[in-house]
Parts: structure tokens; C-alpha cells; sequence
């Protein structure tokens, strides 16, 4: 038995890469986002799932997320979506990956490294329009797609920027949405370097839902591909979006099990520090997981777990490897139990949203705080 197992339901991928492609339509393309071990979920199973549903696209933050996918055997287009430095430039050219150039020097060492290598690299361009990240800022786009386009053997592949208020903030959004229409009409029909055959994207998640003006070619497919909302509980801004959300299917779960049962007497400390003290006997059970699987111990944890369908309360400081949780009102609860920490049990559910909420974060959070030692366990 596994001390806890994170179960993925592949065919809960499946369904959500299928709902957003009815949506966006036939013209549209969507990239899949797998970076970050696929948001916690595992990424080359993930990126399996979503490519048999209609994604065509994957995207990754980093260059040693794509190898991953490369090493797996995937062979189709993958979007490294951060910084990818020079001296990588090479091995990202062998791997036939699409890179982001946000400065002229990166993008020359790219265009020297693919005339080395007798082939092309494939480039998108990244515009800031907002974000404040990584990209070339409006007032500096024109100049700066000119001198990329006009180095050799680079391919511009596609030009995008990203929403950062998408799920919040329309006067900003289409703020965003306008200067990067703007930058990307200029670029095909007055410099003239932008390829017609570049792909345009700009929609995350939230920004796919809400605006679909902005659609463009592409979508890129993060959270929501994974069965969880980008917008604030029961905040989604259109009628479309929610009714999306409503049809979205949660793919993780995170199961363990009972392995200690024990009655303590009144006053007796629970867990580091003694910051706990049991008021009357208690029945107090310790579960295999803790702050070293990513179950989240400071400033707030999790808060209750499921046992045989209700709800216990996690009692005393979570550890690196084990918690404590209180069964006292579960009378039939034996060691060996499964114990729902995300997940449905019975008629109850402990949702990432709902954890999110209690520790005072995002469900993105939740799910890649996840570490590697929980076993993922695929289930079609």
C-alpha cells in the first residue's frame, strides 16, 4: 500500500481538453500547458491525454520541461514559454522546440546557433502588454519583430502576450487585448515582418472563457484543463464561462489511509510545540503525509480530511511526514481507513478550491504544491 497516492483520472483530461476545443471552434488551436510536472499532475501523461483530445500544442516553462517530453517520445510542437538562455540554444534546436525571444541578444545566439546546425529555429516573439514580466513592451515591439525577423535561419513561428487580470479586471484586459491587436496588425501589414503563417495567442484560461474576441489562432490550456476554475468561486464573468465551469471534471484526487488509532486522555499534547491539548479524551488517528508531500503545514493547513464519509479535523502542527487528525466523532473509524484529503467520498467532497480558500491561496497553488513523493496513479 502506498503511504498516499495523487490519482489522475485521464479520461477528466480528456474531457476538458474536449470541451474547450467545442468551444473555441474548429479554427482555433490549443496548446496545452504541462509545465510545472503538469501542474502536479504529471506531465507526460497529461500531455498523452491531452493531445488524443485535440490539443496540438504543448507548453512548458522551461527548456528542461520540454526534454521531458522529448525523452517520452512526444514529438509535436512544444512552446518553451519562459526564458530559454543562450547557451541552451543548441540542445533547444536540436529538439526542434519553439523558444520565446523577449531581447536581441538571446535571439542572435539562437540565430547562430541554428546557422551552426544548418537549420531553422522556430521563435515566438513575447509582447508585455501588461503582465510586467517577460516580454518587449509595446513602444518597442515594431523595432524589435524587424530585427528578429531579419536574422538568418530564424523562423517566426507565432507572437503572443499574456493576460494578467483575465479572471478579474475587463477594463484592463481589453486594455491588454487592444495594444496587442494593435502591435500584431502593424507587424503584418505595415512592417511586414510577421509572417501570415505566425500563430497569435494570448488567452489563458480565464482570458479563453471571457474573451473570446481574443481567441485568435491559438488558446493556451492551463488550469482549467486540469478540472479546476481560473476565476474566483462562483465569480465567472459570463454566462458561457460558467456554464464551462459547471462541465469542467476535476482530475486529481490525493487518497491515504489511517496509520495509528489511539485514544489519548484529557490534556494530553498532540504534535510539535504541544500546541494542541486534547479537551476530554479523544480519538486521535495519524495519517502518512505532511509538509514534505505538500501537505501545506503554516500559516493554515489544509484544515479536515475525510474518514468513512465525514469530515475530522487535522489536530496539532502537520510534520514533514505525518499528521495528526481527530476521529473522536467517527466512532467506527479502524487503522487502515482511506482518507479523502482532495477528492470525493460518499456524498462529500474536499475540493482544491475549497483548501485553497481555507490556506489563503489559488487552487493553482494547491495542485503543484504537490511534491514527487505522493505516487501518481493513472486511472482511464
Amino acid at each position: 500500500m502506498f503511504s498516499s497516492q495523487v490519482q489522475i483520472n485521464l479520461a477528466a483530461i480528456r474531457h476538458n481538453v474536449w470541451l474547450i476545443k467545442q468551444f473555441v471552434g474548429p479554427t482555433v488551436a490549443v496548446m496545452a500547458a504541462v509545465k510545472a510536472n503538469g501542474y502536479g499532475h504529471g506531465a507526460v501523461a497529461v500531455a498523452q491525454a491531452a493531445l488524443e483530445a485535440g490539443a496540438t500544442w504543448l507548453g512548458v516553462a522551461h527548456l528542461a520541461e520540454a526534454v521531458a517530453l522529448r525523452e517520452a517520445g512526444l514529438t509535436g510542437p512544444v512552446l518553451v514559454l519562459g526564458h530559454t538562455p543562450a547557451a541552451l540554444a543548441a540542445q533547444a534546436i536540436q529538439l526542434q522546440l519553439h523558444i520565446t525571444l523577449t531581447d536581441l541578444a538571446t535571439a542572435r545566439a539562437f540565430s547562430a546557433a541554428a546557422v551552426a546546425a544548418q537549420t531553422l529555429c522556430w521563435a515566438h516573439i513575447k509582447i508585455d502588454t501588461g503582465m510586467g514580466r517577460l516580454g518587449v513592451l509595446p513602444d518597442n515591439a515594431q523595432a524589435f519583430i524587424a530585427q528578429v525577423s531579419a536574422l538568418p535561419n530564424i523562423a517566426l513561428a507565432g507572437i503572443f502576450t499574456h493576460f494578467s487580470c483575465a479572471d478579474s479586471d475587463p477594463i484592463y484586459t481589453q486594455h491588454q487585448i487592444q495594444q496587442f491587436e494593435r502591435i500584431v496588425l502593424s507587424a503584418k501589414l505595415e512592417v511586414l515582418s510577421l509572417p501570415y503563417s505566425a500563430h497569435i495567442h494570448a488567452c489563458n484560461s480565464a482570458g479563453l472563457m471571457a474573451y473570446p474576441q481574443a481567441h485568435f489562432d491559438l488558446v493556451r490550456l492551463g488550469i482549467a484543463m486540469y478540472g479546476l476554475s481560473p476565476f474566483a468561486p462562483a465569480d465567472a464573468p459570463t454566462a458561457a464561462a460558467q456554464a464551462i465551469i459547471a462541465q469542467l471534471r476535476p482530475a486529481l484526487a490525493w487518497h491515504t489511509h489511517i496509520t495509528s488509532l489511539k485514544t489519548l486522555p484529557d490534556g494530553w499534547a498532540v504534535s510539535y510545540g504541544a500546541t494542541y491539548r486534547c479537551v476530554g479524551p479523544r480519538c486521535i488517528a495519524a495519517i502518512p503525509v505532511g509538509y514534505g508531500d505538500g501537505f501545506r503545514r503554516a500559516p493554515q493547513h489544509f484544515g479536515e480530511v475525510l474518514v468513512r464519509n465525514r469530515r475530522a479535523p487535522i489536530v496539532g502542527r502537520v510534520c514533514m511526514d505525518q499528521s495528526m487528525i481527530d476521529v473522536t466523532d467517527i466512532p467506527d473509524a479502524e487503522l487502515g481507513d482511506e482518507v479523502v484529503i482532495i477528492g470525493r467520498q460518499g456524498d462529500d467532497q474536499i475540493t482544491a478550491d475549497a483548501v485553497a480558500a481555507r490556506v489563503g491561496t489559488i487552487n493553482y497553488d494547491i495542485v503543484t504544491s504537490l511534491l514527487t513523493r505522493p505516487a501518481r496513479v493513472y486511472l482511464d
